[in-house]
Order: C-alpha cells, then sequence, then structure tokens
C-alpha cells in the first residue's frame, strides 16, 4: 500500500496569502482552512478577470458555486493550536468556503457548496448556468478546489485499491492501475453571452445525472454516462457530429477508462455525418498533475476553453500503447487519443466528471474566437501583498506539507530499529517533550516530567505523540506511573516484548543507589509493573550483558506468574495441614 499513496501533485505555495486585502485578521487566517484562502485571492481574480470589480460587485446578484471536498482540514484543525480559537468554526466549514468571498466583496446572488466527489465541480457549474438562465443571479463564479491535508483519505483510496502504485495517471494506457492524487484550483466567471464579448469559451449546455443501480456502488454506468453526454449536447442545441473533442474524466482506471471510452464512442463518435478526417478527439488533463478529485471538472473546464480557443488539443501524457479493453471499445468510430499537440477543426467540445457516488455531470462548450481574456474594462491590475501562513502538517503527513517546506504544528514521523533499546526510546521521549515546548535546561532521562515543564495538558499531547511515534498504547495513565522518559521507555519495551515478557537489558540491579530510585516518589509509583531502568549515570540498558554478568536481573511478575505462585502456596499449605493432622493409631 505504501507505493500507492507516495506520489501526489500539489500547488505551489499554498500557504501565501493577502489577508489585509480581504479584511481577515492574522489570527482568523491562522485557523482558516487554506483552501478558502485560495478561492478568495483567485476566485476575485477570476471575477475580475470578467470584468468585474470591487465597485460592479457589491450588493450585485452575482452568485458563488463551488466544489469542494469533504471537510479534512476540519480534522487536522483538531490537533492544531488553532483548533481551540473561536475562528475554527467557520475557518473549517465546507459552507463558509463559499460564503466568505460573498461576503468579502458584498455579493447577493446563490451561494452554494457543493460535495458530490469527484463531479463537484461540474455539479457547480451545472447550478450555475441555470441559476443565470432563470435570472437568479446576473453573473457567477464557478470554482472547484482541492487540496490534501493528511493521508487519511489517501490511505483508504489506497486499500481500496483506486490509486496508482506507479504514482502516475495512465489514462488509457496498458499500463493503468488508479490515479495520483492531486490538488487544483480552477475559477472561472460566467455572465450571459450578450455581455461576453471578454470570454474565452461560451458554455452552451450541461447535464448532472446519476449512473443508479450499478455492479457495485463506486462502479461506472456506461449507459448512464452515454445517456448524459447525448442530454448536454442537445441543452447546448448542437449535434454530436459538431462536437470535436472531449475533455474526458478517464484517470487511469483499469475498469472506469473503457467503459468512458466506449460511452463517449457511441454517443458522438457513431455519428454518420462524423468523417474519419476530422475524428472525435479525446484528451485527459489528469497525467499532468494528478487527479484533483472534486476540483477535476474545473481544471478540465479551463483546459476546455484553451483548447477550443487556440484549436490544438494537448496530448495525453504517459500514453504510450493503448490497453486492449479501451482499443476494443473504440474499434471501428473515429475517435483519436492524441500523444502530441494536434491541431483541431472546429469549436465545440465537451469535458466530462464521474463522481464514485454515482453523481455524473457533463459541460458542453463553445470557442468564443478570443484567444486571450481582455484586459478588464475597469482598467486596474490586481496586486496581492502576500504573506505566509505556515500549513497545517499532522501527525503522520510526511508528504505535501513536508515538501513544502512549511513550518507547523504536528509530529515527524520516526522509524525506529527493530531491535528497540531503553536509549532509542528515551532519546525518542526527550525529543518528543523537546517538541512540546519543554525548555527546562534540566530536561533528562530520570527529570520528572513536571519539573521539566509538563502540565496536565501536555502531558495528554505527550501520550498521543508517543502512540504516533512508537506504535504503541501510551496512555496518560502510563506517564502519571512512569513520571521520568526513562521510566516511560522501560515500560514501552515492555509493551513492544512478546507477551510482556521481561526484555534483555531492561533489568535494574539492586544496587543501594537503585534502590533508592526505586523507592522515590517522584521517580514511581508504588506498585508500578515496571520502575526505572537504568543505572546512577543515567544511561540505562547500554551495558545489558555487563549488567546480567554483575549483578541478578529485576524480573517482572506477570498476572500469570502471581496465579502461579498462589496455587504453589495454596498446595504447599493443604500439604502441611494433612502431615499435621494425627492419625488414627495417635488417637
Amino acid at each position: 500500500m505504501a507505493s500507492r499513496v507516495r506520489h501526489g501533485g500539489f500547488l505551489c505555495a499554498p500557504q501565501l496569502f493577502d489577508n489585509t486585502a480581504f479584511g481577515v485578521s492574522p489570527a482568523e487566517t491562522a485557523a482558516m482552512d487554506p483552501q478558502q484562502r485560495l478561492l478568495l485571492e483567485h476566485g476575485y481574480a477570476a471575477l475580475h478577470d470578467g470584468q468585474l470589480g470591487r465597485e460592479a460587485l457589491s450588493g450585485s446578484l452575482t452568485g458563488i458555486f463551488l466544489g469542494i471536498p469533504s471537510n479534512e482540514f476540519g480534522l487536522v484543525l483538531g490537533e492544531l493550536p488553532a483548533g481551540g480559537s473561536v475562528y475554527s468554526a467557520t475557518g473549517s466549514a465546507l459552507s463558509i468556503a463559499a460564503g466568505r468571498l460573498s461576503y468579502a466583496l458584498g455579493l447577493h446572488g446563490p451561494c452554494v457548496s457543493y460535495e458530490t466527489a469527484c463531479s463537484s465541480a461540474l455539479t457547480a457549474c451545472h447550478g450555475g448556468l441555470f441559476a443565470l438562465l432563470l435570472g437568479q443571479c446576473t453573473s457567477g463564479l464557478v470554482a472547484g478546489v482541492n487540496m490534501m491535508f493528511g493521508p487519511t483519505i489517501g490511505c483508504s483510496f489506497a486499500v481500496a485499491g483506486m490509486t496508482s502504485a506507479l504514482g502516475r495517471c495512465h489514462t488509457f494506457d496498458h499500463r493503468a492501475d488508479g490515479y495520483a492524487r492531486g490538488e487544483a484550483l480552477g475559477a472561472a466567471a460566467i455572465r450571459p453571452h450578450d455581455e461576453a464579448s471578454w470570454a474565452v469559451a461560451l458554455l452552451s449546455g450541461s447535464s448532472v445525472r446519476q449512473d443508479g443501480r450499478r455492479v457495485t456502488l463506486t462502479a461506472p454506468n456506461g449507459l448512464a454516462q452515454q445517456m448524459l453526454v447525448q442530454d448536454a449536447v442537445a441543452r447546448a442545441g448542437t449535434d454530436p457530429a459538431s462536437m470535436v473533442c472531449i475533455e474526458a474524466a478517464a484517470n487511469g482506471s483499469l475498469m472506469g477508462d473503457p467503459i468512458e471510452a466506449r460511452s463517449v464512442a457511441v454517443a458522438l463518435a457513431q455519428s454518420s455525418a462524423r468523417s474519419a478526417s476530422c475524428p472525435l478527439v479525446l484528451h485527459n488533463l489528469k497525467g499532468n498533475g494528478g487527479h484533483s478529485e472534486p476540483a477535476s471538472g474545473a481544471a478540465g473546464m479551463c483546459k476546455l476553453a484553451l483548447e477550443l480557443s487556440r484549436s490544438r488539443a494537448a496530448p495525453i501524457v504517459h500514453l504510450r500503447l493503448y490497453s486492449e479493453l479501451v482499443s476494443s471499445a473504440l474499434a471501428g468510430v473515429a475517435c483519436a487519443l492524441p500523444t502530441q499537440l494536434s491541431p483541431m477543426d472546429g469549436r465545440w467540445g465537451g469535458v466530462s466528471s464521474f463522481g464514485f457516488s454515482g453523481t455524473i455531470g457533463h459541460v458542453v462548450g463553445a470557442a468564443a474566437g478570443n484567444v486571450e481574456p481582455a484586459r478588464p474594462a475597469h482598467g486596474s491590475t490586481l496586486r496581492f501583498r502576500r504573506r505566509s501562513f505556515p500549513l497545517p502538517r499532522p501527525a503522520r503527513h510526511s508528504g505535501a506539507s513536508a515538501s513544502r517546506g512549511d513550518s507547523g504544528a504536528g509530529v515527524a514521523p520516526i522509524v525506529l530499529p527493530a531491535a528497540l533499546d531503553t536509549d532509542h526510546v528515551t532519546s525518542l521521549v526527550l525529543e518528543t517533550m523537546r517538541g512540546l515546548g519543554s525548555a527546562s535546561s534540566e530536561l533528562g532521562a530520570d527529570v520528572p516530567f513536571g519539573e521539566a515543564g509538563i502540565d496536565s495538558f501536555a502531558l495528554s499531547e505527550l501520550a498521543r505523540q508517543l502512540r504516533e511515534r512508537t506504535g504503541h498504547n501510551v496512555t496518560t495513565s502510563m506517564l502519571a506511573e512512569h513520571p521520568t522518559p526513562s521510566a516511560i521507555a522501560a515500560s514501552v519495551l515492555v509493551l513492544s516484548s512478546p507477551s510482556n515478557e521481561p526484555v534483555e537489558g531492561v533489568g535494574v540491579s539492586p544496587t543501594p543507589d537503585t534502590r533508592t530510585i526505586l523507592d522515590s516518589p517522584s521517580r514511581s509509583t508504588p506498585g508500578s509493573p515496571l520502575s526505572a531502568p537504568g543505572s546512577p549515570s543515567g544511561s540505562p540498558g547500554t551495558s545489558g550483558a555487563a549488567s546480567a554478568k554483575s549483578a541478578p536481573e529485576l524480573r517482572v511478575l506477570s498476572l500469570k506468574h502471581v496465579v502461579w505462585l498462589l496455587l504453589a502456596a495454596v498446595a504447599a499449605l493443604m500439604v502441611g495441614v494433612a502431615m499435621w493432622l494425627p492419625g488414627e493409631e495417635d488417637l
């Protein structure tokens, strides 16, 4: 499974944010989902490029239609100091992600966050287009965002076999074995066609449907996909033969890619009006930066708009040899999978997104004739003065945040040696204490936690981090019973030994100094299963063989041993009584 979670595509410098431009305090920014920060800056930038400045936006019926993933940031926020902030509730809410932009810009149009898995952004676009069509808003912003804050979701996808062991999206390729996860943000301003002189592309039709009953909950439904594409094309007012390209939802799935290829071929490429000289081009963005899941539809729309405006199709990265299933699905139809930059003759195209929940979406667009977006009519140029706000780094996250060089609260993963000893575990405990802010000059292996500045709250956090780092169930009560780094290290070693058997080299020689340590209330609690290991020099267990020869080893009695001793004592008592009772001849 490790190979399936090792790779990913990550945004560049997402920790930078101009909080003053949107009236957000540094304290609130620290507790704000970084996806909200990205949406504020890039969402407003998209509206700005759509000839909508702050003055025009304030008080207008401009809608926000956002596709965003489940609240992963909220899970990570609980482990950070900012998790106790008054701003944590609004900082992690999905509804606030869209609402914050409406609040900052003074918008009065519909404001909705959609979460339909990988089809979230296109579902949001579908809602935005219909709101515009029905007059519920005069303009709008369609956006999709995705960031990864921890390994939990990626690990669950890896267990399900959804992600690639090769770390790439081999779309339509014979090496397809899943997808690599990626981060992205895509945002586009939408306005009525009669106001679209500045536009790069025209969105003319859309459709959102459900796969319904299928083999399994997450399996695709080819017939539903085919009907979806046909419905979107019909709503756009064009015919299948005029469609020149499709930004496919395919992501390297061994089963999903051929099903989509066949669905698109049947819906569009088998038209009798389509000539072999003008095949339907299937292309895909996911090989470039990974599958951005809820944001993939927004990223696909931006790519499709650029390709239609330039009449060129980008190649499918990593495509070397078609898979047999894809070749069979496209057999006998006029369909092309480009492996290099290719010209396109036509102005209509579409983009698909399929969520594993079964919600599927397709949007049809056409080239507007503008190769580049026009400069804003209000003449101003956006300039953000960003500052760095560290991203959250969860306990076991060794990927995105670490590679970005952020500083943030979290626990760095520790690889313990196969043969544990007290030195390794004691050093680990001391390192963890320093990470919690223990700056005591007397910090050492035999210094009690209280004297090292570890209070009750820090003690709970120390237990949690030791559980993460050692893989053993270290509890707060264990830390209270073994209140020094060396003592808790010895207890962890006992936990790591099979059946809690005594560990070689962890025994304590019963010298007068050692007895003083064992009897000291500041070092150990009476009745504890294992007292502080070590010698008076403070380096316990470092000479296991030598200590075993120089003095007898103090062994730990388990419950099983105690029970056997009690039974033996009872048996001896019964034998003694039987020997004492007089016989008949003595009476």
